[in-house]
Protein backbone atom coordinates (compact mmCIF):
# COMPACT_ATOMS: atom_id res chain seq x y z
CA UNK A 1 0.00 0.00 0.00
CA UNK A 2 1.19 3.15 -0.83
CA UNK A 3 0.85 6.44 1.67
CA UNK A 4 1.69 10.05 0.72
CA UNK A 5 3.30 12.26 3.17
CA UNK A 6 0.18 14.02 3.96
CA UNK A 7 -1.73 11.26 4.97
CA UNK A 8 0.98 10.14 7.03
CA UNK A 9 0.84 12.93 9.49
CA UNK A 10 -2.40 12.95 9.92
CA UNK A 11 -2.00 9.31 11.12
CA UNK A 12 0.64 10.40 13.39
CA UNK A 13 -0.83 13.10 14.83
CA UNK A 14 -3.89 11.23 15.60
CA UNK A 15 -2.12 8.33 17.39
CA UNK A 16 -0.38 11.04 19.42
CA UNK A 17 -3.43 12.66 20.52
CA UNK A 18 -4.97 9.20 21.95
CA UNK A 19 -2.05 8.10 23.54
CA UNK A 20 -2.01 11.18 25.74
CA UNK A 21 -5.80 10.76 26.17
CA UNK A 22 -5.39 7.34 27.19
CA UNK A 23 -2.13 8.01 29.64
CA UNK A 24 -4.65 10.57 31.79
CA UNK A 25 -7.83 8.01 31.96
CA UNK A 26 -4.86 5.17 33.38
CA UNK A 27 -4.27 7.90 36.15
CA UNK A 28 -7.71 8.68 37.07
CA UNK A 29 -8.35 4.50 37.37
CA UNK A 30 -5.18 4.13 39.05
CA UNK A 31 -6.66 6.42 41.57
CA UNK A 32 -3.84 8.80 41.28
CA UNK A 33 -4.07 12.20 43.53
CA UNK A 34 -4.41 15.59 41.04
CA UNK A 35 -1.09 17.37 41.84
CA UNK A 36 -1.99 19.74 44.88
CA UNK A 37 -2.30 23.37 44.04
CA UNK A 38 -0.16 26.15 46.09
CA UNK A 39 -2.35 28.08 48.62
CA UNK A 40 -1.59 31.85 48.43
CA UNK A 41 0.03 33.04 52.04
CA UNK A 42 -2.07 35.21 53.94
CA UNK A 43 -1.50 38.51 53.42
CA UNK A 44 -0.35 39.97 56.80
CA UNK A 45 -2.40 42.62 58.31
CA UNK A 46 -0.81 46.33 59.29
CA UNK A 47 0.60 46.30 62.87
CA UNK A 48 -1.90 48.81 64.76
CA UNK A 49 -0.44 50.46 67.39
CA UNK A 50 -3.03 51.97 70.12
CA UNK A 51 -2.85 55.87 71.46
CA UNK A 52 -1.57 55.77 74.98
CA UNK A 53 -4.40 56.11 77.18
CA UNK A 54 -4.10 59.55 79.02
CA UNK A 55 -3.60 59.22 83.23
CA UNK A 56 -7.32 59.92 85.08
CA UNK A 57 -6.57 63.28 86.79
CA UNK A 58 -7.39 62.31 90.54
CA UNK A 59 -9.38 64.87 93.22
CA UNK A 60 -6.70 66.00 95.87
CA UNK A 61 -7.94 64.92 99.18
CA UNK A 62 -9.00 67.97 101.10
CA UNK A 63 -8.44 67.75 104.67
CA UNK A 64 -10.91 69.30 107.44
CA UNK A 65 -8.89 71.58 110.31
CA UNK A 66 -9.46 70.05 113.51
CA UNK A 67 -12.09 71.10 115.35
CA UNK A 68 -11.26 73.53 117.88
CA UNK A 69 -13.37 75.95 120.34
CA UNK A 70 -10.74 77.60 121.58
CA UNK A 71 -10.57 80.27 119.40
CA UNK A 72 -14.07 82.64 118.63
CA UNK A 73 -15.63 86.16 118.85
CA UNK A 74 -17.93 86.54 122.20
CA UNK A 75 -20.53 89.16 122.24
CA UNK A 76 -21.55 91.53 124.53
CA UNK A 77 -23.28 90.86 127.62
CA UNK A 78 -26.86 92.74 127.91
CA UNK A 79 -26.59 95.18 130.85
CA UNK A 80 -28.93 94.22 134.07
CA UNK A 81 -32.74 94.32 134.40
CA UNK A 82 -33.53 96.34 136.91
CA UNK A 83 -37.09 97.25 137.97
CA UNK A 84 -37.47 99.90 135.51
CA UNK A 85 -37.04 97.44 132.54
CA UNK A 86 -40.25 95.56 131.06
CA UNK A 87 -39.37 92.45 133.26
CA UNK A 88 -37.07 93.96 136.50
CA UNK A 89 -35.28 90.67 137.15
CA UNK A 90 -32.00 92.14 138.21
CA UNK A 91 -28.65 91.35 137.06
CA UNK A 92 -29.52 87.80 136.68
CA UNK A 93 -28.94 87.82 132.74
CA UNK A 94 -25.76 89.79 132.62
CA UNK A 95 -24.66 87.80 135.52
CA UNK A 96 -24.90 84.36 133.87
CA UNK A 97 -23.19 85.72 130.93
CA UNK A 98 -20.71 86.57 132.68
CA UNK A 99 -20.62 83.07 134.11
CA UNK A 100 -20.57 81.86 130.20
CA UNK A 101 -17.57 83.76 129.16
CA UNK A 102 -15.60 82.60 131.93
CA UNK A 103 -15.76 78.99 132.07
CA UNK A 104 -16.46 78.22 128.53
CA UNK A 105 -14.05 78.21 125.38
CA UNK A 106 -14.25 81.15 123.66
CA UNK A 107 -16.61 79.57 120.17
CA UNK A 108 -19.03 77.96 123.11
CA UNK A 109 -19.17 80.86 125.09
CA UNK A 110 -19.67 82.81 121.61
CA UNK A 111 -23.08 80.57 120.90
CA UNK A 112 -24.37 80.72 124.51
CA UNK A 113 -23.78 84.52 124.30
CA UNK A 114 -25.97 85.21 121.23
CA UNK A 115 -28.51 82.85 122.00
CA UNK A 116 -28.92 84.97 125.39
CA UNK A 117 -28.84 88.23 123.73
CA UNK A 118 -31.45 86.90 121.41
CA UNK A 119 -33.73 85.86 124.44
CA UNK A 120 -37.02 88.60 124.38
CA UNK A 121 -36.41 90.47 127.48
CA UNK A 122 -38.92 88.49 129.32
CA UNK A 123 -37.35 85.45 128.73
CA UNK A 124 -33.80 86.91 129.92
CA UNK A 125 -35.44 86.48 133.59
CA UNK A 126 -36.36 82.91 133.28
CA UNK A 127 -33.34 81.04 134.81
CA UNK A 128 -34.54 77.90 132.94
CA UNK A 129 -34.23 79.69 129.35
CA UNK A 130 -31.29 81.23 130.16
CA UNK A 131 -29.78 77.40 131.55
CA UNK A 132 -30.76 76.84 128.24
CA UNK A 133 -29.10 78.33 125.81
CA UNK A 134 -25.62 77.12 127.66
CA UNK A 135 -26.42 73.63 127.88
CA UNK A 136 -27.04 73.70 123.99
CA UNK A 137 -23.92 75.89 123.52
CA UNK A 138 -21.77 73.23 125.22
CA UNK A 139 -23.47 69.95 123.67
CA UNK A 140 -22.40 71.93 119.96
CA UNK A 141 -18.61 71.53 121.39
CA UNK A 142 -16.17 69.84 119.66
CA UNK A 143 -15.41 66.57 121.06
CA UNK A 144 -12.08 65.87 123.02
CA UNK A 145 -11.00 62.37 122.30
CA UNK A 146 -9.66 60.19 125.70
CA UNK A 147 -5.95 60.73 125.30
CA UNK A 148 -4.11 57.45 126.01
CA UNK A 149 -1.53 57.15 128.87
CA UNK A 150 1.25 59.58 127.21
CA UNK A 151 -0.93 62.32 126.76
CA UNK A 152 -2.45 64.70 129.42
CA UNK A 153 -6.14 64.46 129.47
CA UNK A 154 -8.13 67.05 131.70
CA UNK A 155 -11.51 65.94 130.67
CA UNK A 156 -10.73 62.49 131.82
CA UNK A 157 -9.57 63.34 134.93
CA UNK A 158 -12.05 66.13 135.73
CA UNK A 159 -15.05 63.19 135.00
CA UNK A 160 -13.32 60.77 137.20
CA UNK A 161 -13.30 63.07 140.33
CA UNK A 162 -16.96 63.77 139.63
CA UNK A 163 -17.98 60.31 138.99
CA UNK A 164 -15.52 58.84 141.83
CA UNK A 165 -17.80 62.11 144.30
CA UNK A 166 -20.91 60.87 143.00
CA UNK A 167 -20.31 56.65 143.48
CA UNK A 168 -23.52 55.58 144.94
CA UNK A 169 -25.94 58.35 143.68
CA UNK A 170 -28.67 57.08 141.56
CA UNK A 171 -28.17 59.92 139.45
CA UNK A 172 -24.54 59.33 138.86
CA UNK A 173 -22.96 60.79 135.44
CA UNK A 174 -21.33 58.44 132.91
CA UNK A 175 -17.77 59.21 131.66
CA UNK A 176 -19.22 59.11 128.49
CA UNK A 177 -22.15 62.33 129.50
CA UNK A 178 -19.23 64.14 131.63
CA UNK A 179 -17.01 64.16 128.97
CA UNK A 180 -19.31 65.81 126.59
CA UNK A 181 -20.57 68.08 129.48
CA UNK A 182 -17.15 69.34 130.06
CA UNK A 183 -15.38 68.93 126.52
CA UNK A 184 -16.56 72.71 125.75
CA UNK A 185 -15.44 74.24 128.89
CA UNK A 186 -12.26 76.10 130.00
CA UNK A 187 -10.22 74.59 132.56
CA UNK A 188 -11.99 77.40 134.86
CA UNK A 189 -15.11 76.41 133.91
CA UNK A 190 -13.97 72.38 134.78
CA UNK A 191 -12.53 73.05 137.92
CA UNK A 192 -16.00 74.74 139.02
CA UNK A 193 -17.96 72.09 137.68
CA UNK A 194 -15.82 69.69 139.92
CA UNK A 195 -16.58 71.54 142.82
CA UNK A 196 -20.05 72.06 142.40
CA UNK A 197 -20.51 68.11 141.86
CA UNK A 198 -18.47 67.00 145.06
CA UNK A 199 -21.35 69.59 147.13
CA UNK A 200 -24.50 69.27 144.46
CA UNK A 201 -24.64 65.90 143.35
CA UNK A 202 -27.79 64.42 144.26
CA UNK A 203 -29.57 67.83 144.26
CA UNK A 204 -28.60 69.37 141.15
CA UNK A 205 -26.73 66.79 139.48
CA UNK A 206 -24.05 67.21 136.26
CA UNK A 207 -27.12 69.75 134.17
CA UNK A 208 -27.33 72.05 137.13
CA UNK A 209 -23.31 72.36 137.90
CA UNK A 210 -22.43 73.29 133.94
CA UNK A 211 -21.58 76.67 132.88
CA UNK A 212 -21.72 78.40 136.47
CA UNK A 213 -19.20 79.93 138.84
CA UNK A 214 -21.78 80.00 141.75
CA UNK A 215 -23.29 76.50 142.45
CA UNK A 216 -26.30 78.20 144.31
CA UNK A 217 -26.77 80.65 141.90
Amino acid sequence: MVVDKSTFLVLVGALAAGGGGGYLAARQEAGARPEPVPTPSPTPSPLVIASPVPPVPTTPTVVSPPCDDREGTVGTCPPPMYSADESGCGPLPSKRCADFKEVMKAKVAARAVDCLNSLKPGERCDANRINLCGHVALMSACVEPAADASARDDVGASCQTIVESCAGVAATPTLRDCRATLAGMSESGRMHAVDCMKKHCTDRGLLGCEARIDPTG
